[in-house]
């Protein structure tokens, strides 16, 4: 198995992704948050280019993972001091309420961050180091078009 990132939703307010490998991987980029679908430039509209605003907000909701091997995976975000969102190991589900003890990655509070995630995979003693992670975020409304695509601006808060 090699290592592998799939897209299995990106709508206005959500984006699932599924990663999957064998092998390590040191701080890989895994989601280009300006990249997602509805995102929003710094004047509030849809991007039409490379006219991205500097960073972007994203709510970890949900996390399925399996690693087997011994090893453990972190997913994080970036800016001038990496930002850890969680670790994990073994195998288990992590959801997040909706109501306040969600995971918010908060962009503009570390020094050049565009709120991209990554992954890093490390450890493991097993003779085979695998990971299936996934990652169900939600899209912050300042960040992507919610809906209202003839007049983004006005409806997203």
């Amino acid at each position: 198995m090699a290592n592998n990132s799939q897209k299995l939703i990106d709508s206005t307010r959500r984006v699932v992704y599924k990663f999957t490998g064998d092998a390590t991987e040191a701080r890989t980029l895994k989601i280009d948050a300006g990249g997602l679908a509805y995102a929003l430039n710094a004047n509030g509209y849809i991007i039409t280019g490379s006219d991205r605003k500097s960073n972007y907000g994203l709510t970890l909701k949900k996390v399925i993972h399996s690693i087997s091997g011994g090893g453990y995976v972190e997913i994080s975000t970036n800016g001038d001091t990496g930002n850890t969102i969680v670790n994990l190991g073994g195998s288990g589900t992590l959801a997040f309420d909706e109501g306040g003890d969600s995971v918010t990655i908060n962009c503009a509070s570390y020094a050049n961050s565009t709120g991209n995630i990554f992954l890093t995979m490390t450890g493991g003693t097993g003779p085979v180091n695998t990971y299936t992670v996934l990652l169900d975020f939600r899209k912050l409304a300042y960040s992507y078009d919610q809906g209202q695509t003839a007049d983004p601006r006005a409806f997203n808060v």
